[in-house]
């Protein structure tokens, strides 16, 4: 038992090697032989699967970002099956994102380490629709059992600039090897901010395009945390600005801002929508409700109950309401932003000082102030 616990840590350490050392030469369909050898995660045993290597190659241009990804993952245990199903989020709202090029395949090895490859048939992946936002590319990878390596590859083609999507280094289960490395041109300018212990003491400049991590441990869901994911060793990337061929006969190079203020962000939402403006119809709404001998509290109580008893939510989180206020009365259904904004039209009208506001449910993890972003929310409440 103690000869095969050292042996499952030499090859345990020996991939940590191959991975730093062959960083670039990663190849699809091409393994070592400590990788066909690994039965067990040395610093984590009861690992049900591993994700051998996961990386991925940024290209930034002003047609478009092509996020290259590569992943390679073992399957150690039973349990770790379910790693073959693989679902791949994208931003499908407006066209901004989509997702091509799938490969992917499985090779098993028999004892005299002989290998059979089975390749992901295109028929078996599908396209569907998660929400008004969201769509996703799913697919379940063939002929997987215990010791089986899955690996796949995809390319993820984006029009979204404001910010890079984040990398996550690690994973719930422990990862051998993780990289990103953007090629960004001169012409963008891009503030990187990292996270995580390891990454500061690796990376502790900015300098590099290229972040390579190892040996990280599974991360998982802990009692009380909201968000684990707000303790993942992880990179985001925001964009501040860009050059552009400058205006009129001069011409030259001018340089862009767009980096954002949380002020500008306000007002470019409130601008996105008419719906504050009907204060007319407000006033009979209000009038109806209230007799007018009413102090702010009791107004408030009067108000909120109409709305809670004349529409009931239609089960959707929308951040920008569709209906207008007489549509929402007349259908007696809604949105969530749709209803709390019909609060706030109302009280207001009554004289209760009321704004709409913006936040993020729990499970999104904690809200970065240095990003203004629309991304970032989920909920559009009453204050």
């Amino acid at each position: 038992m103690k000869i095969l616990t050292k042996a499952c840590l030499l090859i345990s350490c020996l991939l940590v090697v191959y991975y730093s050392s062959h960083a670039k030469g990663i190849k699809y369909g091409k393994f070592s032989k400590d990788e066909i050898l690994l039965s067990e995660c040395s610093y984590e045993t009861d690992a049900v699967a591993v994700i051998l290597s996961k990386t991925c190659v940024v290209d930034v241009s002003y047609r478009s970002i092509i996020y290259h990804h590569h992943v390679r993952i073992k399957i150690l245990k039973e349990e770790g099956l379910d790693k073959a199903n693989v679902e791949l989020p994208y931003w499908r709202k407006d066209g901004l994102e989509k997702i091509n090029s799938v490969k992917g395949q499985t090779i098993n090895f028999d004892p005299d380490h002989g290998k059979e490859v089975t390749d992901l048939d295109g028929k078996s992946v599908f396209d569907v629709d998660l929400n008004e936002s969201y769509g996703a590319v799913r697919f379940g990878m063939p002929n997987v059992k215990v010791g089986s390596i899955i690996e796949y590859k995809y390319a993820l083609v984006s029009n979204f600039y404001s910010y890079l999507d984040t990398w996550y280094f690690q994973n719930d289960i422990p990862t051998y090897y993780s990289s990103i490395k953007v090629n960004i041109p001169e012409s963008f300018r891009y503030n990187m901010v990292s996270f995580g212990q390891k990454l500061s003491a690796k990376y502790p400049s900015v300098s590099s395009n290229e972040w390579i991590l190892s040996h990280l441990k599974s991360i998982k869901e802990e009692p009380y945390v909201n968000n684990y994911t707000d303790f993942i060793e992880q990179i985001r990337f925001q964009l501040t600005g860009y050059y552009k061929n400058g205006d009129g006969m001069a011409g030259g190079v001018e340089f862009v801002t767009v980096k954002s203020t949380w002020d500008k962000l306000a007002s470019e939402y409130l601008k996105a929508f008419d719906f504050f403006g009907r204060k007319g119809y407000a006033k009979k709404i209000v009038e109806q409700i209230l007799e007018g001998d009413e102090n702010d509290w009791e107004k408030v109580e009067k108000i909120y109950d109409y709305v809670r008893n004349h529409v009931k939510w239609d089960g959707e989180y929308r951040l920008y309401p569709k209906k207008t206020p007489p549509k929402i009365l007349e259908e007696k259904v809604a949105s969530n932003s749709e209803m709390n904004y019909l609060l706030v039209l109302l009280l207001r009208e009554a004289g209760i000082k009321a704004e709409p506001a913006l936040t993020r449910t729990n499970n999104l993890g904690l809200l970065q102030t240095g990003y203004p972003l629309m991304s970032q929310f989920n909920q559009a409440l009453a204050m």
